[in-house]
């Protein structure tokens, strides 16, 4: 079983773990929607972007400052989760 917080996190939802990971399983097949990737990108996008802010900085188009803010330390890998609905008229909660 899972807890999980219902989407407007105003109350709390107890969920069968194989149902919601069925559930998963269902919404991340849609190939229309989501892709397998072979690699995570978050590190050469983050490179690509580091590198791209550092020429800005070395050509004077943003101050150190700026250079400071736009530059992270920590990458987060996206995840991918899905929060239930709870519908008024009905006692269970969905996925939508």
């Amino acid at each position: 079983m899972f807890l999980l917080p219902e989407r407007t996190k105003a109350t709390l939802v107890l969920l069968d773990k194989n149902e919601y990971l069925n559930k998963m399983e269902q919404m991340l097949a849609d190939k229309d929607i989501y892709e397998v990737i072979s690699k995570e990108p978050s590190k050469k996008l983050t490179n690509d972007f580091y590198n791209l802010i550092s020429r800005r900085k070395k050509n004077s188009y943003i101050d150190e400052l700026i250079y400071k803010r736009l530059r992270t330390t920590d990458g987060i890998v996206s995840r991918a989760y899905e929060l239930p609905k709870k519908r008024a008229s009905e006692n269970h909660c969905l996925f939508d």
